[in-house]
């Protein structure tokens, strides 16, 4: 970059936050490259690793395999 060469460009990053009650926001998750790869993240924890640790659901409780998919086409 000849005419600012001062200048540097830094990749986009994606995370991830949470907040409970009038707590301030903290980091939910590492850092993501795509916006996509953070919203995968969100959905296991939300659809998966959430109602497990919250005693919802057992541990080996079968999982759905369409859960996060969207439709298919056929």
């Amino acid at each position: 970059m000849e005419s600012h060469p001062d200048v540097v460009l830094m990749p986009a990053a994606f995370l991830i936050v949470e907040r409970s009650g009038n707590e301030p926001w903290t980091p939910g998750s590492s850092l993501h490259a795509t916006a996509h790869d953070a919203r995968r993240t969100l959905v296991f924890a939300l659809t998966w690793m959430q109602p497990r640790t919250r005693g919802l659901i057992p541990y080996d409780a079968e999982t759905d395999k369409h859960v996060g998919k969207g439709k298919q086409s056929a």
